[in-house]
Order: structure tokens, then sequence, then C-alpha cells
């Protein structure tokens, strides 16, 4: 058996430009962990589902260090 047997094909893909939200979404109504990265044919990257959750852990660690979202947060 080889890969080629058991691989996906038609897989959903995302572009180096595409907006986070927009790749999220994908990946969230397809159920799907992870989309490979295409630019001019050729696959560039990986975006997995670790990679969307780090960058929103960061995004809420820098609003959530602001004080004044802080005394929102709490009212």
């Amino acid at each position: 058996m080889t890969v080629g047997d058991v691989m996906t094909r038609g897989v959903v893909t995302a572009r180096p430009e595409m907006p986070l939200a927009e790749a999220a979404r994908l990946m969230h109504e397809g159920k799907i962990g992870a989309l490979p990265v295409v630019a001019s044919g050729r696959v560039v990257g990986i975006l997995s589902e670790i990679d969307v959750l780090k960058t929103f852990a960061r995004a809420l660690r820098q609003e959530f260090a602001k004080p004044e979202r802080w005394a929102l947060a709490f009212r």
C-alpha cells in the first residue's frame, strides 16, 4: 500500500494572503485539522488548529494586558 492509495484528494487549501479568520472558518466548518498553504501551485506551508489557537491565545493576552480592558471585564 502507498500513501497515494490512502491520501485525501480534493483537499481544501489556503493562500498565504488569506485572512486568518477565513482560514479558521474553513477549518471549523469543514472539521479540518490542518490546511495546506499553496502559492503558485506549490505547497509553501501548513496551517494547523494549533497555529490558529496559539494566535488566538496571543491576541487575548495582548488585549487583556491593557488595564482598561480588565476594568471593563470586571464591571
